[in-house]
């Protein structure tokens, strides 16, 4: 009973079989996968981090006018950037000392630069 349904399939598809057109690939050939099953696991990866980067871009960098059904999650991570980016009294004095250190020697380095620019200037 299988065989005699197979011919009847396979007889039907060679009816249904489109003419050849010189040129023109045939059918099966154009029913064959765009994507070769050696990039399949590329192209996948690539499909998830746009849709993500896509995803993120919409919830987090357009302007929407009014509230919006992301303004809790822009909330939460601006709060979170604060608690994160925050200096802690403790070490504010720190941060000075630091920055005042930083500050002369970017001073100096200035200083020896335009010196030797404007040397080099006089000799040539």
């Amino acid at each position: 009973m299988t065989d005699k349904m197979a011919e009847k399939i396979t007889r039907i598809r060679k009816e249904r079989s489109f003419p050849e057109i010189p040129g023109v690939p045939n059918r099966s050939e154009l029913m064959k996968p765009l994507i070769f099953p050696n990039s399949q696991r590329a192209f996948k990866i690539f499909t998830y981090l746009a849709t993500l980067g896509a995803g993120l871009y919409c919830v987090f960098i357009p302007e929407y006018e009014g509230d919006h059904c992301f303004v809790p999650i822009r909330e939460w991570v601006q709060k979170q950037k604060g608690k994160f980016l925050k200096i802690r009294p403790e070490d504010e004095e720190y941060v000075k000392q630091r920055t005042a250190e930083m500050a002369e020697k970017v001073a100096m380095a200035a200083k020896q630069t335009s010196g030797e620019a404007g040397g080099n200037i006089g000799k040539s």
